[in-house]
């Protein structure tokens, strides 16, 4: 390929045509730089997209452009929960958005990204919440990738350090110790949640499988209670003709979660 100096509006710019058989349309094609080497640098590269079968145009869209593709495929075909949807949605409109919206496909770069996550610390988000945004764009980026808008995640190589850092950012768990356990049952006997209190301080259930437990889950024979469930509220904002309650039961996500627990001695009814 040459590039060929032109002129326009008193400046002079370098012109690169892309050979016609390799254009997917079979029209011509030329791309501009400001020298001959970036003219025929952007020449290349857009050569090798199309070799790789991507979309030409799909480069040039916002980022806030191809999110809104995104979370509407999101909504109908992605296969998660409401609330994981409206999770998504909550950080793309209140942190991804207002930093990179404007930032077209083709020029997001791991720099950018970079740029973004030093942003979230700046709002003073906790770790957890960046983390979060973080990989809601990394994976709406990944559907970029599938769909051939681009060639590579500008956000997958951050992956590793970002989590690294949410580690070590982490507070650990404080467990009640003896004193403490029975300082607490003495401070709630009586109460009308007394029985979840001591069922939570027992078995260690989280906060949601507690509330989503039903009669039939607890075999007060055996002195057993199995996790079925787990009640999970919506938190972010919902579009007006959402009809998502505002809470859901829910199947654990994992195996794992799903379970059968011994009751102690102190959940025990005829104790």
């Amino acid at each position: 390929m040459k590039a060929f100096k032109v002129k326009r509006g008193g400046e002079t710019y370098y012109r690169a045509e892309l050979p016609q058989r390799l254009c997917p349309d079979g029209k011509r094609h030329s791309v501009m730089g400001k020298t001959r080497n970036e003219a025929l640098t952007k020449a290349e590269e857009e050569l090798a997209r199309w070799e790789r079968s991507l979309d030409r145009y799909a480069g040039d869209k916002t980022l806030a452009q191809f999110l809104s593709e995104f979370l509407s495929y999101y909504k109908r075909d992605g296969g998660v929960a409401p609330s994981t949807y409206q999770d998504y949605r909550y950080h793309i409109d209140s942190h991804i958005v207002p930093a990179l919206g404007t930032v077209t496909l083709k020029n997001l770069d791991p720099r950018k990204v970079d740029t973004f996550t030093q942003l979230l610390a700046a709002k003073g988000l906790s770790a957890r919440t960046s983390q979060y945004s973080y990989s809601v764009l990394r994976r709406a980026l990944q559907f970029a990738v599938d769909w051939k808008y681009i060639p590579a995640n500008p956000a997958s190589s951050r992956m590793r350090a970002a989590k690294r850092r949410q580690v070590k950012e982490l507070s650990k768990i404080r467990f009640l110790n003896p004193d403490e356990a029975r300082a607490f049952l003495d401070a709630v006997c009586g109460d009308r949640y007394e029985a979840l209190y001591v069922l939570a301080l027992t078995t260690g259930m989280r906060q949601g499988e507690l509330l989503g437990l039903q009669w039939p889950d607890i075999d007060l024979d055996l002195g057993k209670v199995t996790i079925f469930r787990s009640l999970h509220r919506t938190k972010r904002r919902r579009d007006p003709d959402d009809p998502t309650p505002w809470f859901e039961l829910r199947h654990p996500k994992t195996a794992g979660s799903r379970r059968t627990l011994e009751l102690g001695r102190l959940a025990r009814v005829d104790q």
